[in-house]
């Protein structure tokens, strides 16, 4: 039995109140805390967790598991303010750690609002977001017509995102991107973005805006050189599907041709065949009228034979009559 639309908003509800009311619960293990909506916030929470996590080893695995489950729950519903956790990620556990964790995480969420659309969410989006999924489903086709590969479409929507993530998380599976590309782009693609955020994170006491973040030297190096190399990345790979496009096109025009000539081939020879066997039914004929000829032939001269002897004895007789 099919869902309405009222039921599935009812869900919906439901499930963004469940899971709030679980991570509430889940919270109750740290010391107080406040989800971070600035950079003092940031660095508030840090320095509780920090020290909370370094005292002992439970508290280290609590603070990982409600971090964990915050982020994915962000994600999920598209909840602002995930580059405050990814900073707060960079002052717990490092830039490196924090960057692949952080990736992890935003995969993770993402695919949980990948199937949670997928089940719950068609006719919603059908209704008021059906010119945003028609435009991704153009988008997609051109791209492809172009010679880019659905994961390298991905993978540049999330390198460079003129779309939200949450809409693209949330359209995916209505404009039929498979689960596989749409995880590893996911990952792949949030990882710049993700570490440049962590490595703020290990500076944390020299940052004191958003801003600030962009206008550290080394940090904005590593932000054009993520995108020069990921633009290159995108410019090799259209070549190559490209070629490789061209190359399946003169492999199929070499086998429609090859497949004319072997039509013609076979054409030729059975019109030979056909030649061939309407001369020897000709030269069968021939030699039966020829036989036939031959027998007719062999027919009058036995006749003739017969006459000239009957002839013969005729005049035998008439002779012997004359000497009489």
């Amino acid at each position: 039995m099919q869902l309405g639309f009222l039921p599935r908003i009812v869900i919906l509800i439901g499930l963004f109140g469940a899971s709030l009311g679980g991570l509430y619960l889940l919270a109750q293990v740290l010391p107080p805390l406040s989800l971070p909506k600035s950079i003092d916030d940031v660095k508030v929470d840090a320095a509780i967790l920090q020290e909370f996590a370094t005292a002992t080893y439970e508290g280290w695995i609590r603070t990982f598991w409600v971090f964990s489950v915050v982020y994915m729950w962000k994600q999920c519903f598209g909840i602002p303010g995930s580059a405050f956790l990814n900073i707060l990620a960079g002052a717990l556990y490092g830039p490196w750690f924090g960057t692949v964790l952080t990736s992890l995480l935003t995969t993770l969420g993402s695919v949980l609002a990948y199937f949670m659309s997928f089940f719950l969410m068609e006719p919603i989006l059908n209704r008021y977001a059906s010119s945003r999924l028609d435009q991704m489903r153009l988008q997609d086709q051109d791209e492809s017509e172009e010679g880019t590969s659905l994961f390298m479409q991905l993978l540049l929507i999330r390198l460079f995102p003129l779309t939200p993530y949450w809409f693209i998380n949330l359209a995916s599976p209505l404009v039929g991107v498979p689960v596989v590309p749409f995880m590893t782009s996911m990952f792949l693609g949030c990882m710049p973005y993700n570490y440049i955020c962590a490595q703020a994170g290990a500076i944390l006491s020299e940052i004191h805006e958003m801003r600030d973040i962009y206008q550290q030297p080394w940090i904005l190096f590593q932000v054009v050189l993520v995108l020069v190399l990921s633009g290159a990345a995108v410019i090799v790979s259209k070549r190559t599907k490209k070629k490789q496009v061209e190359r399946d096109q003169r492999k199929s025009r070499k086998s429609e041709e090859e497949a004319v000539d072997d039509e013609s081939t076979q054409h030729l020879l059975r019109s030979t065949f056909e030649i061939m066997e309407r001369h020897q039914s000709q030269q069968a004929v021939d030699e039966e009228r020829q036989r036939e000829n031959i027998a007719m032939s062999s027919l009058d001269s036995q006749h003739a034979s017969s006459h000239y002897g009957n002839k013969h004895d005729s005049a035998i007789v008439d002779m012997s009559n004359y000497r009489y």
